[in-house]
């Protein structure tokens, strides 16, 4: 070997399992009080449903009937409920149950004495793009298999599978480890995100443009996404950046710039602030 080789970090490897958490308030007292952390639009309520109790014999079968009303006066969105099911003994979504829970009041629920699970996601109506600001379009393409992207625009509907109809798995780059998104969440521009389709899609996307971002990051490595046109992170940061990857048909390639609509891997050698933004732009 070489004395004078220089040898460079690799990324993680793509996903290959899961792990979940899901944190429930402990008193499971009634909110009387509308609370809305700022700038979210996704919210989520998990429910447990035991159709028989404990009062009927071990084994008996009950159906009990689970309604809901939402109020006038409560904020507007819409509300699905969804059947969940453990595997590995994490939660995932099994099947939309109620698609619009404004339209559909009720369900009868059917089982014995074991535990069935329920959730509740809310997605509230966002003020529209302001129209002043210019739109965007951009045509995704994706690869059966694994794929790492990220959305070169801020969609009009960020919800997962609306933006890649039919995506199987999702996961985000959370604190050094994978995390599983649902389908139901929402995508965020500025992440890298693996997506896993079943067969070669393009998905096109329309909304507001995407021409800048700033992050202020730590040592290690990170996953980041592109903004609407290929872009550099700057030389005022160079030194404390090892290395960027991109992955493109299969394999990574190092590279100096992101390129829209993928994802890209960094790895920060020290603190530092990377700013992208659109070349020439005043």
């Amino acid at each position: 070997m070489d004395r004078f080789a220089k040898t460079t970090s690799s990324p993680p490897a793509p996903p290959v399992s899961s792990t979940g958490m899901s944190i429930i308030t402990r008193d499971g007292k009634y909110l009387t009080v509308h609370m809305q952390e700022e700038g979210k639009t996704q919210y989520e309520w998990f429910i447990v449903v035991t159709p028989a109790g404990d009062a009927l014999p071990i084994g008996s079968e009950n159906t009990v009937n689970l309604s809901w009303e939402l109020s006038e006066e409560s904020y507007t969105g819409t509300f699905q409920l969804i059947k969940q099911k453990i595997e590995t003994e994490d939660f995932v979504d099994d099947d939309i149950l109620v698609e619009d829970m404004s339209k559909t009041k009720s369900i009868s629920i059917t089982g014995d004495d074991r535990k069935q699970y329920f959730k509740i996601v809310c997605q509230l109506n966002v003020d529209p793009v302001d129209p002043e600001e210019p739109d965007c379009e951009f045509q995704l393409d994706l690869e059966a298999g694994w794929n790492l992207i990220s959305l070169p625009l801020i969609p009009e509907n960020n919800i997962a599978k609306y933006i890649i109809p039919g995506v199987q798995t999702i996961y985000q780059y959370v604190d050094g480890g994978y995390k599983e998104i649902s389908n139901t969440d929402p995508l965020e521009s500025g992440i890298g995100y693996w997506v896993l389709v079943s067969s070669d899609t393009t998905v096109n996307i329309q909304g507001q443009c995407f021409n800048h971002y700033s992050k202020e990051l730590k040592q290690g490595w990170y996953l980041l996404g592109c903004i609407e046109s290929s872009a550099s992170p700057g030389t005022n940061v160079a030194n404390s950046i090892e290395v960027m990857y991109q992955y493109i048909d299969g394999s990574y390639e190092i590279v100096t710039e992101c390129k829209p609509g993928y994802g890209f891997w960094i790895n920060m050698l020290e603190d530092a602030t990377l700013t992208f933004q659109k070349a020439h732009q005043e």
